[in-house]
C-alpha cells in the first residue's frame, strides 16, 4: 500500500514541473493528502498516536494554505 502512494507521488511531481498554475496548485494539494495518508497508515501500523496528532495537524495547515492561495490567486495574484 505505502508503495503505491509514493509512486502516485513521484507522478503527481510532473505537473508540478510542467503545469500551469493551477495544475501545479492540484499537484501540490494532491500530493499533500497523500502524504498525509502515508502518515496515517504509518501511525496506525507501528501504534504511534503522535504521529497520527502530527498528520492530523499537518493536512489541516495544508488545506487552509491552499485555500489562501486560491484566494490570492483568484483575486488576481501573480499566475
Amino acid at each position: 500500500m505505502a508503495w503505491l502512494l509514493i509512486v502516485s507521488i513521484v507522478v503527481m511531481t510532473i505537473p508540478i514541473i510542467k503545469g500551469r498554475i493551477w495544475e501545479k496548485l492540484y499537484g501540490l494539494s494532491s500530493i499533500g493528502v497523500k502524504i498525509v495518508v502515508l502518515m496515517a497508515l504509518l501511525a496506525m501500523e507501528r501504534s504511534l498516536p503522535f504521529l497520527m496528532d502530527v498528520s492530523l495537524m499537518y493536512s489541516m495547515i495544508s488545506g487552509a494554505g491552499m485555500i489562501l492561495l486560491i484566494v490570492f490567486l483568484m483575486r488576481g495574484g501573480v499566475e
